[in-house]
């Protein structure tokens, strides 16, 4: 049986936050840490604080009630 060579990319690959978050607390979480204010501040201490987002208003009105209902704009356009 032969050995598999990894490539050289997969040497180079950093994994995502919270890839490395989510070890980070099951390490503390099997040392003993079951606090969730210890666990936050060992986050906190390890990848800073997170960034609050605020939503942004939208940069265009509202579709009108007509239109979202389906309903023609006009009067004139209600064929009886």
């Amino acid at each position: 049986m032969t050995s598999q060579r990894l490539p050289a990319s997969t040497l180079l690959f950093h994994p995502p936050p919270f890839i490395l978050a989510a070890l980070l607390l099951i390490q503390l979480f099997q040392a003993g840490t079951t606090s969730p204010a210890e666990l936050a501040s060992e986050l906190d201490r390890h990848f800073g604080k997170a960034k609050r987002v605020v939503a942004m208003p939208p940069t265009v009105a509202p579709f009108h009630r007509f239109a979202i209902q389906g309903l023609p704009s006009s009067r004139s356009a209600i064929v009886h």
